[in-house]
């Protein structure tokens, strides 16, 4: 680390409220990524703190800037400390630079998570405050931003959404008692959770025959929270009812449907009258799935929810898409049922008809296991994505 600084007795908590105030621009920042910052007086007082703004504009260290100014706090951030979940923003757009208005405000360090791999910044906005004489603590906390981040990242270096798949089951592995029937597997803790977990994506993609089967809205019902994610569902043959949740709300919440060359005009003409977004493929068989991620990523998506059935799912982890995965498993056991998979996928670690077994596979590692209510909740990541397994907390640095 070439400004040889190491870090301050204080630095986890304040990096802990950079990363809150992330969170909160979770899945609401278009193509620009959600980040947090925090400003801290040189008597390590909290002087302001912001997050990226809807749309993704102002940047998360514009919002805290302001907030300071319009506090009258400017003159107690001279020799302070900046920490921010993502490398400051270098280039001229909409606003001026971020770390230039950094320099401007006199900080005399900055603690960050990640580098920006944008091609307009990736290092700049380091330089312009190295140049400033700013002492510079880079990498901190860096696995707990790229839980937030990963979606920008992803877009950035691979040209894709980053995929995270929900997935629940009963504790021997099935999703359902027979196929096509709504079956309640979790508890209210868990459906809480999912319903968060929505609000923090930019959209939630299933399949037409979960939506045939389970007529589900797919939105974010936390009180208070008014953000819902888009829906995106694959219909080759555009078979989702208009008398659906998903169509009669589509012109409040966007829905996009993917159909393929068998869907009828007159049956596509009615989708788009009521307000669904359509996107065609050629072919009347199986989508693609990675024109799909082109597609979707062309489009400014960034984080994607896969909460689907059993083909779908197959599909993705056979692809090599999904990216992290929430198992939620209920203590019920049915004996028999709907799988989770369709067959072994030994490279993605399903190593039966049934479940999922991650314990023997190198594809996907176990990063955290809790309890919601009466259920288990495990998170797994893919260890061929440039995320890396979040470290314990006691092991950042």
């Amino acid at each position: 680390m070439s400004s040889g600084i190491g870090h301050h007795e204080n630095d986890k908590r304040w990096m802990r409220a950079a990363l809150a105030e992330a969170r909160k621009a979770e899945g609401r920042t278009g193509t620009n990524p959600p980040v947090g910052c925090v400003l801290i007086s040189p008597n390590n007082y909290l002087i302001a703190s912001g997050h990226t703004q809807p749309t993704g504009r102002p940047h998360a260290e514009a919002v805290a800037l302001a907030e300071a100014d319009n506090a009258g706090l400017m003159q107690s951030l001279k020799k302070g400390t900046a920490y921010v979940t993502l490398e400051p923003c270098a280039h001229h757009g909409e606003t001026p630079p971020c770390a230039e208005a950094l320099r401007q405000a006199g900080i005399a360090r900055l603690v960050y998570a990640l580098n920006d791999p944008d091609e307009r910044v990736n290092g700049k906005g380091i330089a312009c405050l190295r140049a400033a004489s700013v002492e510079i603590l880079p990498d901190f906390m860096k696995n707990k931003a790229l839980e937030v981040t990963s979606g920008f990242i992803f877009n950035k270096l691979k040209n894709r959404p980053f995929f995270t798949s929900k997935i629940a089951t009963s504790l021997d592995g099935f999703i359902a008692k027979t196929a096509g029937e709504q079956y309640w597997l979790t508890g209210d803790v868990s459906r809480r959770f999912v319903h968060d977990l929505r609000s923090r994506v930019d959209a939630v993609l299933t399949g037409s025959g979960t939506v045939l089967a389970d007529n589900p809205q797919l939105t974010c019902r936390v009180p208070g929270v008014g953000y819902q994610p888009h829906r995106i569902i694959l219909d080759s043959q555009a078979r989702v009812p208009l008398s659906s949740h998903l169509v009669r709300n589509a012109s409040d919440i966007p829905v996009i449907i993917i159909h393929g060359d068998v869907a009828e005009k007159a049956r596509l003409r009615a989708l788009a009258e009521n307000g669904v977004d359509l996107i065609h493929y050629q072919g009347d068989g199986s989508i693609e799935l990675d024109w799909l991620a082109d597609i979707l990523a062309s489009r400014g998506y960034q984080h994607i929810l896969i909460e689907a059935g059993t083909v779908l799912n197959t599909a993705f982890l056979q692809a090599g898409l999904i990216d992290r995965i929430y198992w939620l498993k209920s203590t019920e056991i049915l004996g028999d049922g709907v799988p989770s998979v369709m067959r072994k996928i030994p490279h993605a670690g399903i190593n039966t008809d049934a479940t999922m077994d991650f314990g023997h596979s190198a594809t996907y590692v176990r990063t955290s296991e809790v309890s919601l209510g009466d259920d288990n909740l495990s998170c797994w990541q893919a260890t061929t994505s440039i995320t890396r397994p979040c470290a314990p907390e006691t092991e950042e640095r």
